[in-house]
């Protein structure tokens, strides 16, 4: 009976956690310190950690090979053909923003403050 009712009451959307995902073209794993470093500054600037986050590695973004649809993606890496970089976009129920590797970021304030205000976009901020 109560396996029923919980049946009812709770949908399987309730149990689906819509965190933050970040895509990076390139493996976690060979991300550098120093880009590890400003990856931290920028999800404690939205106030998240590394353990709020979903982090998948995909060569080329796609969207539609991840397991569930993230309410909020942030993209690092090579960019993509006809979406525009540093803003957000809407796509099926996920707002986007792409940002260059974060390699990149480290010389390059004005992308650096372009990240920051589409941050403050997407985190409502």
């Amino acid at each position: 009976m109560i396996e029923n009712a919980a049946g009812v009451i709770f949908t399987e959307e309730l149990y689906l956690i819509r965190r933050t995902t970040l895509i990076f073209s390139e493996p976690i794993e060979a991300i550098s310190q120093q880009d590890r470093i400003l990856l931290d500054k920028i999800l404690q600037a939205v106030k998240l950690s590394f353990n709020d986050v979903t982090v998948v590695h995909q060569a080329t973004l796609n969207l539609g090979a991840l397991d569930v649809r993230p309410r909020r993606v942030i993209y690092f890496g090579t960019p993509v053909t006809g979406l525009s970089p540093l803003e957000v976009i809407s796509v099926d129920g996920s707002s986007i923003v792409l940002a260059p590797a974060l390699g990149a970021l480290h010389n390059d304030p004005a992308s650096k403050q372009k990240l920051w205000t589409a941050l403050r976009t997407l985190f409502g901020r």
